[in-house]
């Protein structure tokens, strides 16, 4: 069973790390938070799983690359192409009704799987202390993850809608589905991916295909998104081994 005080550093550096991302209006990889707390726990304990940490991080570089990828590819051969076509088999009034109730369901397929993908990052810590069972931890993460998406989302709601590049119907609606599927593969698979990088990952991908990669990469919020990217989940491997080392010499 593990140790309470590593159970509450896995918690409190996570919850520190989306506080001041969502301060500074940045999409964190929550997920590559909790886990890189727990792989610094793991090294400070010397009882680290290297192939599941190694398959992991394969995971973690693949699924936000091909996110960008196939949506860069829909955004730069496809999308005109698909807005001709709708736009000549049907009206515009019609098509944009269409689009929206695609929107909404793409957004809840996305959503869905996201529940099912995320929910272990919260869940995790409490459920390994025995404290809960596996679905009621997933019952009690999903409640707050709605509670906190309803109070504390629309920050980073405004970054992704609105600082990346101009997200129109069929660009969402792209997003999602290729998000969800991403998602749903790596569930069942039972990998921990991130459904804020996949999905900011595709919305860069839309950009670069509109306005070029070096325009893209040039926004201050996509700038700040990678380096934070990179920076926050190495801060916590070094922060948790560096907090796990003292607690085991303490």
């Amino acid at each position: 069973m593990v140790d309470i005080k590593f159970t509450f550093l896995i918690l409190l550096l996570p919850i520190l790390s989306i506080a001041i991302a969502n301060i500074l209006r940045i999409p964190i990889a929550t997920t590559h938070i909790v886990v890189c707390t727990i792989i610094g726990i793991g090294l400070a304990l010397n009882s680290l799983n290297s192939s599941k940490v190694i398959e992991i991080t394969i995971w973690w570089v693949a699924t936000p690359l091909g996110l960008w990828l196939v949506n860069y590819l829909i955004g730069k051969y496809w999308y005109i192409k698909i807005i001709n076509f709708l736009a000549s088999h049907s009206e515009e009034q019609k098509i944009n009704r269409i689009l929206q109730y695609l929107l909404i369901s793409s957004g809840c397929f996305l959503a869905f799987f996201a529940g099912a993908n995320n929910s272990a990052n919260a869940a995790a810590p409490i459920v390994a202390r025995g404290l809960v069972s596996a679905s009621d931890g997933a019952l009690i993460a999903g409640l707050f993850m709605a509670l906190g998406a309803l109070f504390l989302g629309g920050r980073i709601l405004e970054t992704v809608a609105k600082r990346i590049t101009d997200i129109c119907l069929i660009r969402a609606i792209s997003v999602h589905l290729t998000g969800g599927l991403f998602l749903a593969v790596a569930s069942l698979y039972g990998i921990p991916i991130s459904v804020a990088e996949i999905v900011t990952a595709g919305i860069i991908g839309f950009s670069c295909a509109s306005t070029g990669f070096s325009r893209t990469l040039k926004k201050t919020s996509v700038s700040s998104i990678l380096k934070f990217w990179i920076f926050a989940p190495l801060s916590c491997v070094v922060i948790s081994y560096i907090i796990a080392e003292y607690f085991l010499k303490a």
